[in-house]
């Protein structure tokens, strides 16, 4: 057994918080040691973005109202976009060898 494998295991026998723990560990050791030059670039677009709001070269609309029309186009989407279960097909096809027209017929996203 390796050494990878063999300390997996150790781990794994571990009770659940000190495996929690050890795992949050692991994570923020991954985090990118630029997280600073992430952030600054971060600033720089959030600054550029404010001075088009201010200068009038960009357009906003109130969030509620964005929540609301990305509300609706989900809801048509999940309409649209459903199947209605086989048992309730009103015509269920027969086996063929070639069934491409049975299912532009069926599923079509038109």
């Amino acid at each position: 057994m390796g050494e990878f494998e063999e300390l997996t295991t150790r781990i794994m026998a571990l009770p659940s918080k000190s495996r929690a723990e050890l795992a949050e560990l692991l994570i923020q050791s991954l985090e990118e040691p630029d997280d600073q030059e992430i952030k600054s670039a971060w600033r720089a677009e959030i600054h550029r973005r404010d001075q088009e709001i201010r200068a009038g070269a960009s357009v906003t609309r109130p969030a509620d109202q964005v929540l609301r029309e990305l509300r609706e186009q989900l809801r048509y989407r999940k309409q649209r976009f459903t199947l209605t279960p086989w048992r309730k097909c009103k015509s269920r096809p027969h086996i063929m060898k070639d069934n491409s027209e049975v299912l532009e017929k069926h599923f079509s996203t038109r």
